[in-house]
């Protein structure tokens, strides 16, 4: 680093109401294989009702360095504001509360961002080490080219253009400001951001080495809702930044056909389902060998069909709420030329 005396990294966590996982997480940090002194971590609390003070007192005696924020709250992009305004690193690196980093991970991004010219750079995400089903398999589906709106890793055979996340994301400050931060969205802020600052032209990286796990808790209705605003998301950036590709839309025709099937209840349309069906046992008995549990197999259908039906309605709703705005909006008169007096 060009500047010794400075802090190296500055990893910026927004947290709400996640005591147990945080503390997890803190460890995680301490365990690091660069020295504590080489990075600070900013703790952005987004109006939690849990205390996290002991914690937080307990890691600063182990020798983490924590700047401790708390804003009312206003979501995780403003979370993150917050601890941009603050930070003093050269480097940025973010992740969740519910993360956990491997013992590499801050050493990893000072290497890659000794490359010239790389700007942002983002990592693997696993749940190898997570303890419930229904997140190993909801986190191998977002990892998995089956996954809504395909894998969220460019490592797969079918993969969305790669954003980094901010569950495991690092940039150059100076390039986050530049940017002008996060918006105030919840859901999309993060490809947003990383869109912003790859525009800066700078290059973006990922890294396998570079690896959080995830542990995530969310039942069958959390992961409906977030699929669904996920999808009513990529309409916006498509909208404001054109970060849209076919994939994108493979949810929402299976939606519409779902529709169409149901209310016509034609054989030839059942049928019309059974490769897609194909595909999900494929992926479900590939998950459980990689999970290493065959309960996967019952758990894999059923969540693989919530999140394409949260994320395709969520695009339709999109779409539909788009159209209705454009309707609305009044229709400019033409313009005609003045001949003469």
């Amino acid at each position: 680093m060009s500047n010794p005396a400075c802090t190296d990294i500055s990893v910026i966590i927004p947290v709400y109401n996640r005591t147990v996982a945080l503390e997890r997480l803190l460890l995680a940090l301490l365990s690091q294989d660069i020295g504590c002194d080489r990075f600070e971590v900013l703790l952005c609390d987004d109006g939690s009702t849990e205390d996290y003070i002991p914690v937080l007192r307990r890691m600063t005696r182990l020798g983490l360095k924590i700047i401790y924020l708390r804003q009312e709250n206003a979501g995780p992009g403003a979370a993150r504001n917050l601890g941009l305004a603050h930070a003093s690193g050269e480097i940025i690196a973010f992740t969740d509360s519910d993360c956990v980093p491997n013992s590499r991970w801050l050493s990893t991004i000072v290497r890659i961002f000794e490359e010239n010219g790389v700007g942002i750079v983002g990592g693997h995400v696993g749940f190898g080490s997570h303890s419930r089903l229904s997140s190993q398999c909801g986190n191998y589906l977002m990892s998995s080219s089956i996954g809504a709106a395909g894998a969220r890793a460019p490592t797969c055979l079918i993969s969305m253009k790669y954003q980094p996340r901010t569950c495991n994301m690092a940039v150059r400050r100076q390039l986050a400001l530049r940017a002008g931060g996060f918006t105030n969205r919840r859901y999309g802020e993060d490809i947003e951001f990383s869109h912003k600052v790859h525009s800066l032209g700078v290059a973006c990286r990922y890294s396998a080495k570079m690896s959080v796990d995830h542990h995530e808790n969310r039942g069958l209705l959390g992961v409906l809702r977030e699929s669904f605003n996920k999808g009513v998301a990529r309409i916006y950036l498509k909208k404001k930044y054109g970060l849209h590709q076919p994939i994108h839309a493979a949810p929402a025709l299976f939606v519409a056909c779902l529709a169409i099937t149901l209310c016509l209840l034609r054989l030839s349309l059942v049928m019309f389902w059974t490769p897609y069906l194909l595909l999900v046992g494929i992926t479900a008995l590939c998950g459980a060998f990689y999970i290493r549990d065959w309960r996967a197999i019952g758990v894999i259908p059923i969540l693989c069909v919530l999140m394409h039906m949260g994320y395709g309605t969520g695009y339709l709703f999109a779409v539909t709420a788009s159209l209705r705005t454009a309707n609305r909006l009044p229709k400019r008169k033409p313009a005609y030329a003045h001949d003469g007096p």
